[in-house]
């Protein structure tokens, strides 16, 4: 079904950092490529549907000017989870939510001015409050 309807699916690298995704004509390329090869080369990513909430009005302001536009809204929760092999090592009881707001069509989300923006941050990361299962 990916390849035939594209825009239903991303192609995510199994990364950090974000982008990189792939969308459309090109993540149905990359998909026929990989299973003419012997696939592993997509291995390496996941294929995941696409959630495409109803887009909104929104004001991004920008050094001092505005702009009005189309826009779609996400929110991140993120935790730790630590595991070796077949050992638990623990996980984390503090998480962070992020909510960003990004133009319509600006598949990628990366932070970058004029793409998206971060709304909201909240909670803390906390690596060493790792907790034993």
């Amino acid at each position: 079904d990916a390849i035939q309807n594209p825009d239903r699916y991303v192609l995510k690298p199994q990364r950090e950092g974000g982008g990189n995704n792939l969308y459309g004509a090109e993540l149905s390329a990359a998909l026929q490529q990989g299973l003419q090869a012997d696939g592993d080369s997509l291995a390496a990513y996941i294929l995941m549907q696409r959630i495409v909430p109803p887009p909104q009005r929104s004001v991004f302001v920008r050094a001092g000017a505005w702009a009005e536009d189309e826009s779609l809204s996400e929110l991140g929760i993120f935790g730790t989870f630590l595991r070796v092999g077949d050992k638990v090592g623990g996980r984390s009881e503090s998480f962070v939510c992020w909510y960003r707001t990004l133009v319509v069509g600006a598949w990628a989300g990366k932070l970058v001015p004029g793409w998206a923006v971060c709304g909201v941050r909240c909670g803390a990361w906390a690596a060493a409050a790792l907790k034993p299962l």
